[in-house]
């Protein structure tokens, strides 16, 4: 994948699963804070409120790919690194993209249920304090609406209180859910679609057409937003684009044969180009920059920790054999039991 949307930073790790801010998150943060110096309430009013609910924005995010990646763990499924952007898990074209998968899409399926579950459960507490918190994902929740309140004026809370932290907390975890339905990478239904899509007739051309559509349909929203001034046109054009832009570098992946990404599309490019002699005239000649070096060393390190973690996998299911042999089947619990069923299963997928 380009360069751009691989630059992310390491932020921590969940049992081996490298957590990352990307670039775009750090962008959007800088651009949030800026915006807040020229709040009309004043610059030291407006910075605290941006980072208070950035700060909650990141929590949400946590959250959310908290709840997926649990998921994941819990039915042993792999998980690969997660990339924090403003709307969750940025998701690229990879080695995983095609191939129909429920169990992939079922991971996807569970960050948006959390977020649903937070944000309907948040607004519920809010209701029964007399707030109405803000469901327009264009709005602005800073400002709650009492219920009992017969002059309907809209205060503005104090940040960092309760209500307003809740009432943002509400907000963000209902924004995240509508942006992730969106079918097209870098958002979770994108990936769940093509999870669902895969295996079927001419998989690899639906779902960009998809993609391409909604991009279509986000950006004539937007457009039309911006034609009466009403907010947020500019963030569903952005979307928009970026959803075109990944559509486009999928295409250039394919057309290069995976050039970008070790072993996205069946070749490995840690040892150089020895696997694509056969076709070279193929690919268009690259210049052996910085860039390129680092994208080679980033592959041979995955290599690297894919072939400890199927060495680690064959050491225990030799000492799941050897219980299996000596206790028999009676002995195993149901975590080892789950995990031969595992391993079963791949090694029936290799070979057909």
């Amino acid at each position: 994948m380009p360069d751009l949307l691989s630059w992310s930073f390491p932020l921590t790790q969940w049992a081996g699963t490298p957590v990352r801010v990307h670039l775009l998150l750090l962008v959007f943060a800088g651009s949030r804070l800026f915006a807040a110096l020229f709040d009309p309430a004043g610059a030291l009013q407006g910075l605290l409120e941006t980072t208070s609910w950035l700060g909650i924005l990141l929590a949400v995010l946590l959250i959310h790919e908290l709840a997926e990646w649990c998921f994941a763990s819990f039915f042993e499924l792999p998980q690969e690194e997660i990339r924090l952007w403003p709307l969750g898990n940025f998701a690229v074209p990879s080695g995983q993209t095609f191939g129909q998968s429920p169990e992939r899409a079922a991971i996807a399926a569970a960050g948006l249920t959390a977020s649903l579950a937070l944000a309907l459960a948040s607004g519920l507490v809010l209701y029964l304090f007399g707030y109405h918190p803000e469901w327009n994902p264009f709005g602005e929740p800073a400002r709650a609406i009492f219920s009992w309140n017969p002059a309907g004026s809209h205060p503005r809370l104090t940040p960092l209180s309760p209500a307003w932290c809740l009432i943002w907390f509400a907000f963000l975890n209902w924004v995240l859910f509508l942006a992730n339905l969106i079918p097209a990478l870098p958002f979770d239904m994108g990936r769940i679609c093509r999870d669902w899509l895969g295996g079927f007739y001419r998989d690899r051309e639906i779902s960009p057409y998809i993609a391409r559509v909604f991009a279509g349909m986000l950006g004539l929203a937007g457009l039309f937003r911006l034609s009466f001034h009403k907010p947020g046109g500019l963030i569903l054009l952005s979307l928009a684009l970026l959803i075109e832009w990944l559509v486009r570098n999928e295409a250039r992946i394919l057309e290069e044969n995976g050039y970008f990404e070790e072993g996205a599309f069946g070749y490995d490019f840690s040892q150089g180009y020895t696997s694509l002699d056969a076709e070279a005239s193929r690919v268009r000649p690259q210049t052996e920059g910085t860039l390129v070096r680092w994208r080679q060393k980033q592959s041979e390190q995955r290599k690297l920790r894919r072939e400890r973690k199927t060495a680690a996998e064959a050491m225990r299911l030799d000492e799941i054999l050897e219980k299996l042999h000596v206790s028999g089947k009676a002995s195993l619990t149901r975590e080892e039991q789950r995990f031969l069923v595992r391993v079963s299963q791949n090694l029936r997928s290799r070979k057909s």
